[in-house]
């Protein structure tokens, strides 16, 4: 039995795999666009104070909640409306007064609300 394979199987092969391709390094660029994740870091927090902080956790508040990732040592906060640069101070804020002398160094995975329209991280 002989294959004959003309121009427009041939084309249309091609066209498919094309598109084939196009769809898998779209998915796989679009997946590495969304890794927002820092990397763990080793921070200087007393483990005291560290414990502390993760027994009140999760919390939340009118304005943000917070809660920790115990599998990446991350913090995880999310503010539901805005301002957001406001808010955002309340948070570091509110790790001040838990004892950390600075929390803009502490591993915080940030996100909003889609009400928060001043998102910027």
């Amino acid at each position: 039995m002989k294959l004959k394979f003309g121009r427009k199987l041939i084309f249309k092969l091609f066209l498919l795999i094309l598109a084939g391709l196009a769809v898998f390094f779209f998915f796989t660029k679009r997946g590495a666009e969304k890794q927002t994740i820092p990397a763990p870091t080793e921070s200087a927090i007393d483990p005291l104070i560290l414990a502390k902080i993760k027994a009140k956790l999760p919390m939340r508040t009118n304005d943000f909640s917070i809660i920790y990732f115990e599998e990446s040592d991350q913090f995880g906060v999310t503010i539901f409306q805005g301002p957001y640069q406001e808010k955002k101070k309340m948070v570091l804020n509110w790790f001040k007064k838990q004892g950390i002398s600075n929390p803009e160094k502490l591993p915080i995975l940030w996100s909003a609300t889609r009400w928060v329209t001043d998102f910027e991280e």
